[in-house]
């Protein structure tokens, strides 16, 4: 590693732990362009605790659901916001309530705002008719459409044919349904990718969307351009802070395993409101031929249990076969009203690698806090574990205290540094998949947004207890509009990675 490198990863783990004035790099106001350095992802992935990577996708629910149900109230027993009406003709009769107006529309009542040509409504009922075209706007929701009847006070309503945004979402609907919780789409699609013509979308009968919580989709293509790359039933999706990876083909490569393309299958088992689903993982790579893995997951609100089977890779592309696998995980758990909750994950089943076999035993529970705001420019994220890791093969256990420390900030614009310290006890696993590399870590980095296009990444993995650097990875990431391309070089390993897939899609 060079001195110029060494010496601008000391500075920036010297500015973050003494507090330097900076910008605090807001989950919510991270430019989707540099997703891969959120805050969020960034004081995640720093987390020692590659294992609990499922439980991810049903992380914050219980405080999402708290906090939803706490404004619900709030907004149930808060007085209706003031109703404003403008427009070029104005009509109103105070004795029915009903009021007309045409030219250059617009209603008001916070948050939600309607603007059009021509409308009907009345004051009483709170309800607004519209036979052609309007423009609705309220939280995480813009949408045109014609032929509408709307309650502003209840921030409810249908509309027909209709195009717009919901939840960054791209969205064509027959018919569109909306609510303060969910929008409803019949006979329509829903894509990340903002072209005329997607590169990749999903059409269905009827979509449902609980923003920045979930996706339904009932008789569900998915589409490449103009392939249907398969169909199912029904096909459930966490979204926001929980999504989960991308629907669509990824492809890429890597100095280990050459090309590969990968592609998920899911189908839903029982009736529509069944909870179990069968999936399919398929994977090719140009050095290993295939390796696709199986199963059955039940998804419920406070747990997910899987059945699997098949070849795994992890995050180091370290490969396992499991014959078969059942995995728990607990939703998170929030511990009463204060800001710490947990995640309980539990995995018994039969892992293979090219030298051994064994009966594998995992038992994980972690403990994470609510983001600390130290002042105005520095936020930080803290956790604490304990893991049970039993082998049949040699009759081992192995018992792990771990916990994390992690630092955001963000210098600029266009910049962005974090810093963290991880430590893992007893991190000799008898498997290297998904093991920890580093017992003692501190892991930091940067990302530089050059343009709207384009940033670059450094991450530093330092061994405090060898005094070595563990792991330098580069990264340059490219915006290919609808799709975004990561090329990578791993220093110590001379490894290097190419990933091509869909933005998040979620």
């Amino acid at each position: 590693m060079n001195k110029p490198v060494k010496a601008l990863c000391a500075a920036i783990t010297l500015s973050i732990f003494l507090g330097t004035s900076v910008v605090v790099l807001a989950a919510e106001e991270i430019n989707e362009n540099i997703d891969t350095v959120q805050e969020v992802e960034i004081a995640t992935s720093q987390q020692n605790t590659s294992k609990n990577q499922d439980n991810h996708k049903v992380k914050n629910k219980d405080k999402k659901s708290k906090k939803n149900e706490n404004e619900k109230i709030e907004q149930e027993a808060a007085p209706p916001a003031p109703v404003f009406f403008d427009g070029d003709d104005i009509s109103f009769d105070s004795n029915s309530g009903d009021v007309y107006a045409r030219g250059n529309v617009i209603i008001i009542q916070e948050p939600a705002k309607i603007i059009t040509d021509e409308v009907e409504g009345n004051t009483k009922t709170n309800e607004v008719w519209i036979k052609d075209w309007a423009n609705i706007k309220q939280p995480n929701v813009d949408l045109n459409g014609h032929d509408i009847f709307y309650n502003y006070q209840q921030k409810t309503g249908k509309m027909g044919k209709t195009d717009g945004v919901v939840d960054k979402k791209f969205i064509h609907g027959e018919n569109v349904e909306v609510s303060p919780e969910m929008i409803t789409i019949y006979n329509g699609t829903i894509t990340k990718c903002p072209a005329k013509k997607p590169d990749y979308r999903i059409s269905a009968e009827k979509i449902e969307v609980w923003p920045n919580d979930k996706l339904i989709a009932y008789n569900a293509k998915f589409w490449v351009k103009d392939v249907v790359i398969y169909s199912t039933k029904k096909y459930t999706t966490e979204i926001g802070e929980n999504r989960e990876d991308a629907v669509f083909p990824e492809m890429g490569y890597n100095s280990s395993d050459g090309f590969f393309i990968k592609q998920t299958f899911t189908e839903p088992i029982g009736g529509e409101d069944s909870s179990v689903s069968a999936f399919f993982d398929f994977g090719y790579y140009t050095k290993h031929d295939l390796k696709n893995s199986y199963g059955f997951v039940q998804r419920k609100p406070n747990y997910t249990l899987m059945l699997q089977q098949g070849h795994f890779m992890d995050d180091d592309d370290e490969w396992i076969k499991k014959e078969p696998e059942l995995k728990f995980n607990y939703a998170t758990q929030r511990i009463g009203d204060g800001p710490w909750k947990y995640d309980f994950e539990a995995i018994y089943g039969k892992w293979k690698d090219e030298d051994k076999s064994s009966w594998h035993q995992d038992y994980t529970i972690y403990f994470s806090r609510d983001v600390i705001k130290l002042s105005d420019t520095l936020n930080l994220y803290v956790g604490a574990g304990y893991e049970i890791v039993k082998e049949s093969y040699d009759h081992s256990q192995t018992n792990s205290l771990k916990y994390d420390v992690t630092f955001v900030n963000r210098f600029s614009d266009k910049l962005t540094g974090w810093s963290g310290y991880h430590y893992t006890q007893n991190n000799n696993n008898l498997f290297d998949y998904d093991s920890t590399d580093v017992a003692k870590e501190l892991a930091s980095g940067i990302n530089y947004k050059l343009d709207d296009k384009n940033s670059i990444t450094l991450e530093q993995s330092y061994d405090l207890e060898n005094k070595r650097v563990a792991d330098m990875d580069y990264t340059l990431s490219h915006d290919l509009h609808c799709w975004g391309m990561d090329i990578t070089y791993r220093e110590k390993r001379d490894e290097w990675k190419f990933m091509l897939k869909t933005k998040h899609w979620f």
